[in-house]
C-alpha cells in the first residue's frame, strides 16, 4: 500500500480571475496603442510624398512651360519652323534649381533635346525623407524617377466650335 495522498486542487479563487482577466486587457490596450501609433505614422510618410509629388510635378510643368518658350527664333524666321532654342535646356535646369523644395531633394539625370529641338525630355528622381517610424523599420527615403516632355510653345491655340 502507498501512503500517498492525493490533494485536492482548489478552485482558481475570483480575485485570481479577476486579475487574469484585467492584464489580459491591458496587454490588448497596449497592443492596439502601438498598432494605432504604426498607422499614423504610415499616413503621416504617405502624406509627405504625396505633397512632395505634387510640388514636384508643379515644379516640373513650370520648368517644361519656361524652356518650351523658349523657341528658335531665327530658324523660326526663316523656315517658319518651331522647335526649341538651344538654351531651352538651362532654362528648364534653371528653373528646377530655383524652385524651392523644402521636404524633397529633386535632381536632374538629364535633359536632352530630341528630333531636332521639336522635343526636349528631362529625366530625374524625387527623394523623399520619411518619418521616425518609417525610418525604424530601416527605410530612410522614399524614391521615384520621372520624365517629363517638353514641347515649343506655339501660343494660344482655339478649338473650332
Amino acid at each position: 500500500m502507498s501512503n500517498s495522498r492525493s490533494v485536492p486542487l482548489r478552485p482558481r479563487s475570483a480575485r485570481l480571475r479577476r486579475m487574469e482577466q484585467g492584464s489580459a486587457s491591458l496587454v490588448f490596450a497596449l497592443g492596439m496603442i502601438v498598432i494605432l501609433i504604426a498607422f499614423a505614422g504610415y499616413l503621416y510618410d504617405v502624406r509627405r510624398i504625396s505633397l512632395a509629388q505634387i510640388h514636384a510635378q508643379d515644379t516640373l510643368d513650370l520648368a517644361a512651360h519656361k524652356a518650351g518658350s523658349d523657341i528658335d527664333i531665327p530658324r523660326f524666321e526663316v523656315l517658319q519652323d518651331v522647335v526649341l532654342a538651344d538654351s531651352a535646356q538651362g532654362v528648364a535646369l534653371d528653373a528646377i534649381h530655383s524652385a524651392p523644395s523644402p521636404e524633397y531633394n529633386l535632381s536632374v539625370q538629364s535633359a536632352q533635346m530630341m528630333d531636332g529641338g521639336t522635343f526636349m525630355a528631362i529625366r530625374g528622381e524625387i527623394s523623399v525623407p520619411l518619418g521616425f517610424i518609417s525610418r525604424s523599420f530601416g527605410i530612410s527615403t522614399a524614391k521615384r524617377s520621372f520624365l517629363t516632355i517638353v514641347q515649343p510653345a506655339y501660343g494660344i491655340q482655339h478649338q473650332n466650335d
